[in-house]
């Protein structure tokens, strides 16, 4: 799922191996939408997004779920990573992707990576309807999961008011 401000950044990432499968219900002057990118690994996906991030000037939120055992989320303001947090990060040694997205994380953050980040999200997160607080963010993210999609593509976004809450089924 990738959040960003606006709708007009969408045009240009349909396009070759990219298409849209869902948009969200746009919220807080943010638009939700589900890419499914084909092959590209996951550097080559950021790539992308900073190439757009760059040209629109936009701040956006990318999460990525790979087959349930782990997830990661990765900020951007004005084209720039700002930062990574990876969702169930022990699931995440079994995938070569995993092993990557921690590696950057460390990369970005430091090796106490996992506290950084979510004191970087939190701060990203001030270009949000509703800003949250490490704190906060911790307690949607952190911990073990046992669908890293609920956080990243059901709460996280809900949670900072860029998109939508889902309507409650009914019993």
């Amino acid at each position: 799922m990738l959040y960003a401000s606006g709708n007009a950044w969408i045009e240009h990432l349909i396009s070759g191996t990219w298409t849209l499968e869902e948009l969200a219900e746009p919220a807080g002057g943010w638009q939700g939408a589900l890419f499914v990118h084909g092959q590209e690994q996951p550097r080559e996906v950021e790539r992308r997004l900073l190439t757009v991030g760059r040209e629109h000037k936009i701040p956006m939120l990318a999460c990525y779920v790979e087959t349930s055992d782990f997830g990661y989320t990765l900020a951007l303001l004005q084209g720039e990573f700002v930062a990574r947090y990876v969702v169930n990060a022990q699931g995440a040694e079994d995938f070569l992707e995993g092993r990557w997205a921690v590696e950057q994380s460390v990369a970005l953050h430091g090796l106490d990576w996992q506290q950084a980040a979510l004191w970087a999200l939190a701060s990203w997160s001030g270009v949000a309807p509703r800003p949250l607080t490490p704190a906060q963010l911790a307690m949607l993210l952190a911990g073990r999961h046992l669908f890293p999609e609920f956080p990243l593509f059901n709460e996280l976004g809900v949670a900072l008011g860029i998109e939508a809450p889902q309507p409650s089924p009914r019993a």
